[in-house]
């Protein structure tokens, strides 16, 4: 693939994402559907998968404006939508994130939150105490990713709350930890 297409294809795609599930007024606005390979086709089948990760490519960008010019709106609101929507909690501050929510109103996978996706989301909100000041964020991540740690053995494996390992997410909150050193200044 050339270089110029692969641009092309990325430009496309948040394109995309602007116009549709960021969008508010569409009909795809905040409905972050079909990754989970396990659930069938299901637009009403929203997950925090997506938006949280499309919250860190934006920034984890050296200038996240190139990406989305209005990126400290929609991370801020995405990040709020996933608390909302997916939080279990708050236990002593900490919002446990669960990994998808039907329909009919019924979560996947743990009253006490997906510990990855506990640790994942707070990593994210870690990125982005550290590129706007935002304070709300950086005690969530302070919290959060305290709360994660509970749950990890020496091997960062999920050992409780929730049936996902958690190696690879982990290791973006263990490098976002870093960051999170400053959430609470």
């Amino acid at each position: 693939m050339s270089r110029y297409k692969r641009f092309a294809g990325v430009d496309l795609a948040w394109k995309w994402i602007r116009d549709f599930p960021l969008k508010q007024g569409s009909g795809a606005y905040d409905r972050w559907s079909g990754y989970f390979e396990d659930i069938d086709k299901d637009p009403f089948n929203v997950n925090q998968y997506l938006p949280t990760m499309t919250s860190y490519y934006i920034l984890t960008r050296p200038n996240p404006n190139e990406v989305d010019p209005e990126w400290v709106a929609h991370v801020g609101r995405i990040l709020d939508w996933i608390r909302q929507k997916f939080g279990r909690g708050p236990f002593f501050g900490a919002w446990g994130i669960d990994e998808q929510q039907w329909s009919d109103g019924h979560y996947c996978c743990s009253r006490a939150g997906e510990i990855s996706d506990t640790s994942r989301g707070a990593a994210v909100n870690a990125l982005y105490r550290e590129k706007t000041g935002d304070g709300q964020s950086g005690e969530d991540a302070f919290r959060s990713l305290n709360y994660s740690t509970y749950f990890a053995a020496s091997d960062a494996k999920s050992t409780a709350a929730g049936t996902a390992g958690i190696g690879g997410t982990m290791a973006i909150a263990i490098q976002s930890a870093a960051l999170c050193g400053r959430c609470q200044n």
